[in-house]
């Protein structure tokens, strides 16, 4: 595995050449804790920006959920995948409810998550669920048929519809995020690493490949599109260098996991690949967040010697575990920056949290989770 000095050791001789520090000042992204935190709710006085914007958002939501309950009712047999998914949109779409901005889900449909067998026996649009737009039949369902024109073509069409639809949703909502005011924005960038998530999961469910981006950004961020400059003072300093430290724990463990790998021969070969990337993509990250904190005038923090690891990189299995926990503990650092950030800093973490919840569920998925469980409704938060 590449290294910033060139071709990295091997894990026991990379683990053997520094010393373990200690557990409170080396625990992997220790300064990332902030997961499951919930960003602070805009209050009645919001701008009439973000009140259209999460208005927009929720919109965009309504119109998934509608869409995975048409291909649900038309296409049985993709009903495990495609219901899962459809449950994240509608808790997206009662998140967006909840902020209480005047006007968002108003009229609208958040989604129980679970659509009803018929439409009859569904509640009405009003009280806050969808019926699918056919009936079906159980016994379809478990014979992987269902109602006339669900052919294999036309399923492998529809897969393709809805992962573009999310591709497109994930890209509106990265333009929202950059725009958005504070606590509007790390919900956003949830919102479009998900939907990034989603637009792979339902591409591999029709045979095609994972990988690439899936909202046109880039990991290590680029010209904002917001126009209001870069975020200035210690908060968005410390939220920088909150995310340096997780890079330099996240370069670390992935090449810890790389190293573990790198003798396990051809069946390892998928999991050597995932570790790879997740090395170099760390590296980049690394890398931009220490130019952009000597921009602000400060001084990056530096890397400790070593990082107690959450879990040993024994094997395939604990390798891919390691790189999904790297992951979400990088990603909840990036989603607490995004609501700190403006501009080009805010740009930067976005992408970043895009990156990190993708290469996450692609771990995930390489250590066998069901593409459900795979995937988490809002990354990073």
């Amino acid at each position: 595995m590449s290294t910033a000095s060139g071709t990295g050791p091997s894990r026991r001789a990379f683990l053997a050449a520094v010393p373990v520090v200690s557990a409170g000042a080396a625990v992997l992204a220790a300064a990332a804790g902030c997961t499951g935190s919930v960003p602070a709710v805009p209050g009645p006085t919001a701008s009439p920006a973000d009140v259209a914007a999460a208005a927009d958002a929720h919109a965009r939501e309504t119109a998934l959920l509608a869409a995975y309950d048409t291909a649900i009712g038309e296409h049985p047999a993709l009903s495990g995948t495609l219901r899962a998914i459809r449950a994240h949109h509608a808790d997206h779409a009662r998140a967006l409810v909840a902020l209480g901005l005047p006007g968002v889900g108003a009229g609208a449909v958040a989604g129980s998550g679970r659509p009803s067998s018929s439409a009859g026996s569904g509640s009405s649009a009003g009280s806050g669920s969808i019926s699918p737009s056919t009936t079906t039949d159980p016994a379809s369902v478990a014979a992987g048929t269902g109602p006339a024109g669900d052919t294999v073509a036309a399923r492998a069409a529809a897969l393709s519809a809805l992962s573009g639809l999310e591709r497109t949703t994930a890209a509106a909502h990265r333009t929202g995020t950059l725009a958005a005011g504070s606590a509007l924005a790390s919900l956003l960038a949830s919102l479009c690493a998900a939907e990034s998530g989603h637009a792979e999961l339902v591409a591999a469910a029709g045979g095609a490949p994972t990988g690439g981006s899936a909202t046109g950004g880039s990991a290590t961020g680029g010209s904002a599109t917001a126009g209001d400059g870069q975020a200035g003072g210690a908060t968005a300093v410390a939220a920088l260098a909150t995310m340096l430290s997780a890079a330099h724990a996240a370069v670390y463990a992935t090449a810890a996991a790389g190293g573990a790998l790198a003798p396990l021969g051809a069946p390892a070969q998928p999991a050597r690949a995932l570790a790879r990337a997740a090395h170099d993509d760390h590296r980049v990250l690394r890398d931009a967040l220490v130019a952009t904190l000597r921009a602000h005038g400060t001084t990056p923090p530096a890397a400790l010697p070593a990082y107690r690891l959450p879990v040993e990189p024994a094997g395939v299995e604990g390798s891919v575990d390691l790189l999904s926990r790297v992951e979400d503990q990088s990603a909840a650092s990036a989603w607490a920056a995004v609501g700190a950030l403006t501009g080009a800093d805010r740009e930067l973490a976005m992408d970043a949290l895009v990156a990190m919840a993708l290469r996450g569920q692609r771990a995930r998925l390489a250590a066998g989770l069901t593409p459900e469980a795979a995937a988490p409704a809002f990354p990073g938060r």
